[in-house]
């Protein structure tokens, strides 16, 4: 950690090491929302193009 601040060493962590660490979580945070197409609302199975079937009730039980 000595090569951030230097031969200073502080109790608190420099400024601009939490303005990077803080612009990193929005950028992941944003990103993350739009890769998945989620602006909020509610997600409809059927759009999907596989439709809730109730194939899983054809499945064998392994107890």
């Amino acid at each position: 950690m000595s090569w951030i601040t230097g031969p200073y060493r502080r109790t608190r962590p420099s400024t601009w090491v939490i303005l990077v660490l803080l612009a990193v979580l929005v950028v992941a945070m944003t990103s993350t929302v739009w890769g998945q197409g989620v602006r909020g609302g509610s997600f409809d199975h059927l759009s999907t193009g596989y439709p809730l079937v109730g194939a899983h009730a054809k499945v064998r039980c392994e107890t």
